[in-house]
C-alpha cells in the first residue's frame, strides 16, 4: 500500500507529514515507521492496524523514548482517547488466544501509508453539557443521600428518647411505691393503740380508797 498515499502524504507538512495533528499520533507514526522497534511494534500485514508485543518490555524500552513515560496503562489510555480500538481475532465462534503478548489496535484513519487521514482523528471531547448533567445529579444522589441519613439518624434519637422518657416513669413509680410503702409501715408502728392513762390512775385512787370497817391508813 505504499503507493500514491505515501508520496502525497510526504509533502504534507513541515515535517514530511500532515498539519494539524496532535503530538501523540505524530509520535505515535514515527514510532512504527522506525524498523528499530518492530520487534515490540509494527504494522500488521493489511496496514490497517498495528501490534504491540511484550507490553511490558515495550513500556520499559519503548515508550520513554517518544513519550517521557514508561506507563502502558497510560499509553492505551492516550490510544482511546483518540477513538483507537483494540481488535479481538473471533474464528469459528471461538476467542483466538495469541500465541504471545500480541496486543492489536485499530482506526480507520491510521493507515499505513495515509498519513494524510491523521488530520480526521480527533481527540474525544466530553460535551460540557453532559459533565454539568452528571455533575448535578451526582450532588442531588448525595443530597439524597444525606437526607436519607438523617432522617434514619432522626428515628434513632427519637426512639432513644422515648426509652429514655420510659426509663424515667418507671423509676419514677418504683421510688412512689418504695416511699408508700415505707409510709405505711411507719403509720402503722405508731397507730398502734397505747394503754389508756386512766387505768393507773383509777388502780391509785381505788388503793388509796379506806376499806370499809376501818381507817385509812395515813402515809408516812
Amino acid at each position: 500500500m505504499d503507493g500514491p498515499g505515501a508520496a502525497a502524504a510526504g509533502g504534507a507538512g513541515p515535517g514530511g507529514g500532515p498539519c494539524n495533528v496532535p503530538a501523540f499520533l505524530t509520535k505515535l507514526w514515527t514510532l512504527l515507521e522506525d524498523p528499530d522497534t518492530d520487534s515490540l511494534i509494527c504494522w500488521s500485514p493489511s496496514g490497517s492496524s498495528f501490534h504491540v508485543f511484550d507490553q511490558g518490555q515495550f513500556a520499559k524500552e519503548v515508550l520513554p523514548k517518544y513519550f517521557k513515560h514508561n506507563n502502558m496503562a497510560s499509553f492505551v489510555r492516550q490510544l482511546n482517547m483518540y477513538g483507537f480500538r483494540k481488535v479481538v481475532h473471533i474464528e469459528q465462534g471461538g476467542l483466538v488466544k495469541p500465541e504471545k503478548d500480541d496486543t492489536e489496535f485499530q482506526h480507520p484513519y491510521f493507515i499505513r501509508g495515509q498519513e494524510l487521514l491523521l488530520e480526521n482523528i480527533k481527540r474525544k471531547v466530553t460535551s460540557v453539557s453532559n459533565v454539568k448533567s452528571e455533575d448535578v445529579k451526582v450532588r442531588q444522589d448525595n443530597v439524597t443521600k444525606l437526607l436519607t441519613d438523617i432522617q434514619v439518624m432522626k428515628g434513632k434519637q427519637e426512639s432513644m428518647d422515648s426509652k429514655l422518657v420510659a426509663m424515667k416513669h418507671r423509676r419514677l413509680g418504683t421510688t412512689r411505691w418504695s416511699a408508700g410503702s415505707s409510709s405505711g409501715m411507719c403509720s402503722g408502728r405508731w397507730e398502734l393503740p397505747l394503754p389508756s392513762r386512766n387505768y393507773p390512775v383509777h388502780q391509785e385512787r381505788k388503793q388509796n380508797q379506806p376499806k370499809r370497817g376501818g381507817c385509812a391508813i395515813p402515809e408516812m
